[in-house]
């Protein structure tokens, strides 16, 4: 008012940079609110979604054997939808597959092949169509994209569990993070950004590896299930972690993982190759190699493209040698 009236004065001006400042205090901090308000709209709707999901435990037979860990028969699973009305396409048709406790099961096929589809429904988070499905609880899983929690590195791999201090170190060794421990100026308390953000993809992706071991050693969990776990690390962090965390901290759990690495599973007890929804060709690495079905023709293309040796286990060291071999035709591809 005293602007328009005539020459403002000393005071007058002051005072109404102090209001303007006050203002914009308040003014900056509704980009932020807006966000968190969006979040907030988002997240309710997927947990409202979730939880109006139809759980049915039709056909979900209770574990007979106790030395199978996951048995599949004849099943054609679907996505859940939001629509119960409309019948959902079947994402996976005519699963076959029994896991034995403890084996090691790599699960290939291309980009689209189907292969995370067919953890959802390990993870029960597919719909039974047809069929018959055993599968494990509870499971520990790690997912293609890795989370993680904005708190210490400590608190990303315990989670909610009790603290073990012995337990951590053998994990923390396992999934290689030693180095990148001694890196961090606070170690094990150093804090992780929002969704890992101050993180590399590989050092996030080992960080949610180790809480997936760690959980399962700690709480006894039967069953692991890993999504591509080795698609953002490097080739000698990943056979570490092949090798010290799969192959070794975890020795006697249940082991399902996707991967398109093809040396890793040849190292496996069991492989299910995926194809279109389908499992085309199951075996352990040395008869399917030799059956010369699409496994064996993904071997050669990784041979050629990578350019160095791969290893396979003999017969006799596979758990489930006596298993048959199957191919798209249905036929068996070796001696039962």
């Amino acid at each position: 008012v005293a602007w328009k009236s005539g020459v403002p004065s000393t005071a007058e001006v002051f005072a109404s940079f102090s209001v303007i400042a006050s203002l914009v205090s308040i003014f900056s901090e509704i980009p932020d609110l807006l966000q968190n308000g969006s979040e907030l709209k988002i997240s309710v709707g997927r947990i409202g979604a979730f939880l109006s999901q139809r759980f049915s435990t039709e056909n979900h037979l209770p574990l007979r054997d106790t030395s199978i860990e996951i048995e599949i028969a004849a099943a054609d699973f679907s996505r859940p939808e939001k629509n119960l009305a409309e019948a959902a396409p079947l994402a996976l048709k005519n699963v076959n597959l029994k896991v034995p406790v403890g084996s090691c099961v790599a699960v290939v096929g291309s980009i689209g092949s189907g292969k995370s589809t067919l953890l959802r429904a390990l993870l029960g988070e597919m719909v039974l169509r047809r069929g018959t499905a055993v599968i494990p609880h509870p499971v520990s899983f790690a997912p293609q994209v890795p989370w993680n929690q904005n708190a210490s590195v400590t608190d990303n791999i315990v989670f909610q569990l009790a603290s073990d201090e012995h337990l951590l170190q053998r994990v923390v060794q396992a999934s290689a993070l030693e180095t990148d421990l001694s890196q961090w100026p606070a170690g094990f308390n150093t804090e992780v950004g929002e969704r890992g953000i101050n993180l590399s993809g590989g050092q996030k992706q080992r960080l949610a590896l180790a809480r997936t071991a760690y959980t399962s050693l700690k709480e006894n969990v039967g069953c692991v299930v890993w999504d591509d776990p080795f698609s953002a690390l490097d080739e000698q962090v990943a056979s570490h972690v092949f090798e010290q965390l799969l192959q070794g901290e975890l020795q006697g759990k249940t082991r399902v993982f996707s991967t398109h690495r093809i040396d890793f599973a040849l190292r496996a007890d069991w492989i299910v190759v995926m194809d279109e929804g389908r499992i085309v060709e199951q075996g352990s690495p040395a008869l399917l190699l030799q059956a010369s079905g699409p496994f064996a023709r993904m071997h050669d293309l990784h041979q050629k493209t990578r350019g160095h040796e791969l290893q396979t286990m003999p017969p006799d060291q596979n758990v489930t040698a006596g298993l048959p071999t199957t191919s798209q035709s249905g036929k068996l591809t070796t001696e039962e």
